[in-house]
């Protein structure tokens, strides 16, 4: 049973302004399901491959004509790592736009029965599109955007929001 609770802020690498969630994980959490949060936290599809990057050695899910893995995604638990709190690990999405996360331990708490995890408790900025060209090509189309004329923009626009609640909407399958 898990005793505590790991809470990660996850930061998209090269991206202005900052994509970033803020989650917690309980420390039974395994190598699988962390990925599964993270793909939902930053609004991936968990269509292309991906890497952990945790003190020097790769983890993650093997797919079938991907990468394999030493260990087994399933058996694998954070708990096992002991994080401290300020370390940091990498997450690396799609190895062709080579979309890097870091991923640190803000803080550990106590785990609380009475709340579902994981769940998002923050974030800003919603996540590039899949397949847009990596962070440089993102921010390289984001700079060449100009606004059309006579097109004024409100203060209304919400699109470059982050909803945690959304999220954990989708998180709840993995609460389970």
């Amino acid at each position: 049973m898990a005793l505590n609770v790991y809470q990660f802020k996850v930061i998209l690498r090269d991206v202005h302004p900052a994509v970033w969630r803020r989650v917690l994980v309980r420390d039974e959490t395994t190598i699988r399901t962390l990925h599964e949060t993270v793909q939902l936290v930053m609004g991936w599809a968990n269509c292309h491959l991906h890497q952990f990057i945790i003190r020097g050695k790769e983890y993650g899910v093997a797919y079938e004509g991907g990468i394999s893995f030493a260990d087994n995604p399933d058996k694998v638990r954070l708990s096992d790592f002991r994080f401290k709190p300020h370390e940091e690990f990498e997450y690396v999405y799609d190895f062709g736009d080579n979309w890097e996360h870091d991923i640190r331990v803000e803080k550990i708490l106590a785990l609380n029965p009475a709340r579902a995890y994981p769940v998002c408790i923050g974030g800003a900025q919603p996540c590039p599109p899949e397949d847009s060209g990596g962070p440089w090509g993102y921010m390289s189309r984001r700079r060449t955007r100009t606004p059309r004329r006579g097109r004024q923009k409100t203060r209304s626009n919400t699109s470059n929001q982050f909803d945690p609640d959304s999220v954990n909407l989708l998180l709840r399958d993995l609460q389970r």
